[in-house]
């Protein structure tokens, strides 16, 4: 089977963009969102019963579901997300893949569906280093944007949709300072999991979105960091959506921060680029 990699992080924390560089490897294969899809075929089973059978079924689903579908919530081929209507990013797939939606070989397969996720592990207490000590296939990945853009993104995001029922045990309302609270939480919890079973927990910053990282994320998912791939996906694994901070963002951030009592986290967050200073 091939390696499952799993986003594990809130939303609009920079997964469209890391998920596109991904796919454009030839042996990559990515799902965009489809959780319902997935979830009324069984294909999360494996969360609560354990079974080999279970998870094969549900690697299966990312494959065949990957094929097209649409943009938003139904999900299918990561060539509708909106990455891919950015310059070069379509003419870069089908440089280095050419006109399929499904790899002829595929040795990793990667779902984007990062904060719905986490929400569904947390509504049954399940925790992801079980998960990772359960299933060897099983690799989970955070990105880390910088932590105001992040909170002004998905305050916008969910602004348009509205609270969705999935998140609300998490985070109450759309002010900044919830959103914000959860989103250093979210990153904390994907820390530690990632200082306890480093090799099957990639987090990364928003600075370090670059060739080295993606090299990394090849070896971590199981593939070979082709240099073709490289060269072609790394000048598109860049952040360009930033936002103006207001000046009291700024300092409840900086409160917020000064609460956490965890240097190497601290020092993460700040040289990785997620801290507005």
């Amino acid at each position: 089977m091939p390696r499952i990699g799993l986003m594990l992080s809130p939303y609009r924390n920079l997964t469209t963009l890391a998920c596109a560089a991904l796919a454009l490897h030839p042996h990559i294969q990515v799902m965009n969102h489809g959780f319902a899809r997935i979830e009324s075929e069984d294909g999360l089973k494996f969360i609560t019963d354990g079974k080999a059978e279970s998870l094969d079924h549900f690697c299966g689903l990312l494959i065949r579901l990957s094929e097209g579908g649409r943009q938003g919530d139904y999900g299918g081929s990561i060539l509708h997300s909106h990455a891919f209507e950015h310059d070069g990013v379509m003419a870069a797939y089908q440089r280095l893949v050419g006109d399929a939606q499904i790899k002829p070989v595929i040795q990793a397969v990667v779902w984007k569906e990062s904060g719905r996720l986490r929400e569904h592990l947390k509504e049954f207490q399940v925790s992801p280093l079980d998960l990772a000590a359960k299933f060897d296939q099983l690799y989970f990945i955070s990105p880390v944007r910088n932590l105001l853009d992040h909170a002004y993104g998905l305050q916008k995001f969910y602004a348009t949709l509205g609270l969705q029922s999935y998140v609300r045990r998490s985070l109450a309302d759309v002010e900044i300072d919830s959103i914000l609270r959860y989103i250093i939480a979210c990153h904390l919890e994907f820390w530690n999991y990632s200082r306890a079973m480093p090799t099957r927990f990639f987090m990364f910053g928003e600075n370090e979105m670059n060739g080295k990282t993606l090299h990394r994320l090849g070896r971590f998912l199981g593939v070979d960091p082709i240099s073709d791939w490289i060269r072609n996906a790394s000048p598109l694994f860049i952040s360009k959506n930033h936002y103006e901070h207001l000046p009291g963002h700024e300092a409840l951030l900086q409160q917020l921060l000064a609460e956490i009592d965890d240097a190497d986290f601290l020092k993460f967050i700040n040289d990785g680029g997620a801290s507005s200073t």
